[in-house]
C-alpha cells in the first residue's frame, strides 16, 4: 500500500482504499498573524522590584488621571526614562492613562506639561492593544489632548491601532463628533499609506452610525469612490432606516419626493423643498447614487443583508426603506 508523501505539508489523506490512491491535501494559506508592536514602551517597572512600581507606577498613574502635575513632577525630574515606561499591565505609559483620563482643565494642563518632556517617538508608543495614546485620546472625546499630540508629532494620527483602526475611526465608533470633525480636518482626505478604500468605508459608516452626518457629507464628495461599493451602500441603508430620531421633523412628503426624484424615469424639476436637514442631504446624495445602479443591485441594497439589523420597532418598517421598495417595484 502507498503511503504518504515524505515532503513537508500535512499527511496524505486515502481517498480510495481499493487503487490505493492518496491526494495530499494542502490547507489554503492562512492570513498573516498580526504583528507584534514594535514600539512597546519599556517594562523596567513592570520586571523590576514590586515596591518601585507601587513609589513610582502607582504614583504616576493616579497623578495622570487626576491631572496631578504636581505629583508627577518630582517622580519625573528624578527618573527622566519612566516617561517612556509601561505602568500597567497592558504597557499603557503616563501619557495613555492622561490622554484617556476625564478631560478636565487639570488634565489637559498635565497633558502639556508631559508632552513637553517627551520626545517625538515617545508618542509613537503603543500598548498591547497596539493603541497609541493618540488612538485612546480620540475614543475618550479628548480633542485638546489629541491637538497637543498632533502638533508634536503629526505623524501619530497615521499610527493604526487595534485591528488596524485608525484613531478617527475610534473617535467615531465611540460617538466623539468634535474629535471626529478635528482628526477627519487634519486627515488630508484620508490621505496616506495607512488608509485603504476599505477603512475609510469603515468610517463613513461609523460616522453615520453616530449621527455625524456632516463628516459623512464631506467624505462622500472627497471619496465619491467610496459608494461605489453595493456592500457599503446596504449598509448605510439598513443604518439610515432605523434613525428615525435623525429624520423627525421631516415632513413625510420631502423623503417620498427626494426617492421619487431618482427613480421616476424622468427627472421631474420639483419646487424647492424646505430646509434639510444634514440627514436628509446626506439620503439624497446616497439615493442619487443608488438610483444609477442596476435594477437588480438596487433590489440587493433595499433587501438589506441576510441577517437585516433588528431595531427596537420588528414589526414596522422604516418609512425610508418602505418607501424606497415601493418606488422600485414601480419601474
Amino acid at each position: 500500500m502507498n503511503t504518504a508523501s515524505t515532503s513537508s505539508g500535512p499527511p496524505a489523506i486515502p481517498l480510495n482504499q481499493q487503487n490505493h490512491t492518496t491526494v495530499e491535501i494542502v490547507p489554503p494559506p492562512m492570513p498573516p498573524p498580526f504583528p507584534v508592536p514594535w514600539n512597546l514602551p519599556r517594562s523596567d517597572l513592570l520586571d523590576g522590584p514590586r515596591e518601585d512600581y507601587i513609589k513610582i507606577g502607582v504614583l504616576l498613574y493616579e497623578a495622570a488621571i487626576k491631572g496631578d502635575w504636581k505629583t508627577a513632577k518630582p517622580i519625573l525630574d528624578k527618573h527622566t526614562d519612566v516617561i517612556r515606561f509601561a505602568i500597567t499591565e497592558n504597557y499603557d505609559t503616563l501619557l495613555h492613562i492622561a490622554a484617556s483620563a476625564e478631560s478636565t482643565k487639570a488634565v489637559e494642563e498635565f497633558v502639556t506639561k508631559l508632552v513637553q518632556l517627551m520626545e517625538i517617538g515617545d508618542l509613537e508608543l503603543q500598548n498591547k492593544n497596539y493603541n497609541t495614546a493618540l488612538s485612546l485620546a480620540a475614543a475618550a472625546g479628548n480633542v485638546k489632548a489629541a491637538m497637543i499630540m498632533v502638533k508634536k508629532n503629526p505623524a501619530v494620527q497615521d499610527i493604526p491601532g487595534n485591528n488596524r483602526t485608525m484613531p478617527l475611526y475610534m473617535a467615531a465608533m465611540f460617538e466623539k463628533p468634535i474629535m471626529v470633525r478635528y482628526l477627519h480636518g487634519i486627515s488630508k482626505q484620508m490621505e496616506g499609506d495607512c488608509w485603504s478604500h476599505d477603512n475609510r468605508g469603515s468610517v463613513l459608516l461609523k460616522c453615520v452610525e453616530a449621527d455625524i452626518f456632516d463628516v459623512a457629507i464631506k467624505i462622500v464628495y472627497d471619496r465619491p469612490d467610496l459608494i461605489d461599493k453595493k456592500e457599503l451602500l446596504r449598509d448605510i441603508l439598513v443604518t439610515l432606516a432605523q434613525k428615525t430620531d435623525a429624520f423627525e421633523g421631516t415632513k413625510p412628503n420631502v423623503v417620498l419626493r427626494i426617492i421619487n426624484s431618482f427613480f421616476v424615469r424622468f427627472h421631474v424639476k420639483i419646487g424647492p423643498l424646505e430646509k434639510e436637514s444634514e440627514a436628509l442631504q446626506f439620503l439624497r446624495i446616497i439615493w442619487e447614487r443608488v438610483a444609477r445602479m442596476p435594477k437588480q443591485d438596487i433590489a440587493d441594497i433595499i433587501r438589506g443583508p441576510p441577517e437585516r439589523v433588528q431595531n427596537k420597532n420588528k414589526d414596522k418598517e422604516s418609512e425610508v426603506m418602505l418607501l424606497a421598495r415601493t418606488n422600485l417595484g414601480k419601474n
